[in-house]
């Protein structure tokens, strides 16, 4: 009981810190707004790959085996689209930033989550219970006051 009670607060902790850097990670885009948001895309993709590797090295595995064993039991279309629909959101999340339309940035974040729930309930037919529905209500209002409030 110990280890789920350790359990719960650590992630609890891990989600606080998390939303904590999210809130601040927009100030911090917008101090390298003279710098093409391309350009810190770009950066960015060629140090997440640094760092991937050096973290599988470091568990003693083979990134080369990890990404070989993806391609095979993934379709490669798939992976490209998915590659290109995340760079585009983090060149437009940048560029969105860099003008110094962070609340746009923002609100766009908050919406595309209940878009993409909206998008599963009408063409994959998913259903919600109760509390998930009210969740989605609660956020909705939640977007629809802000972007009220903001303009």
């Amino acid at each position: 009981m110990n280890t789920i009670h350790s359990d719960s607060r650590q992630g609890l902790v891990q989600v606080a810190l998390a939303h904590v850097l999210w809130g601040i990670l927009p100030l911090y885009w917008s101090m390298l707004n003279h710098i093409p948001s391309l350009e810190v895309m770009m950066n960015r993709m060629l140090w997440t790959a640094v760092f991937c590797a050096l973290y599988f090295v470091l568990k003693s595995q083979n990134p080369f085996s990890i990404a070989v064993r993806t391609f095979r039991t993934s379709p490669v279309w798939l992976l490209i689209i998915s590659a290109l629909l995340i760079a585009t959101n983090w060149v437009v999340f940048l560029y969105t930033v860099s003008i110094g339309e962070i609340l746009q940035a923002s609100m766009a974040y908050f919406i595309s989550p209940i878009l993409l729930v909206l998008f599963a309930m009408i063409f994959f037919k998913e259903r919600m219970g109760k509390l998930q529905g009210l969740a989605l209500t609660l956020c909705l209002i939640g977007v629809v006051y802000t972007a009220v409030l903001g303009g």
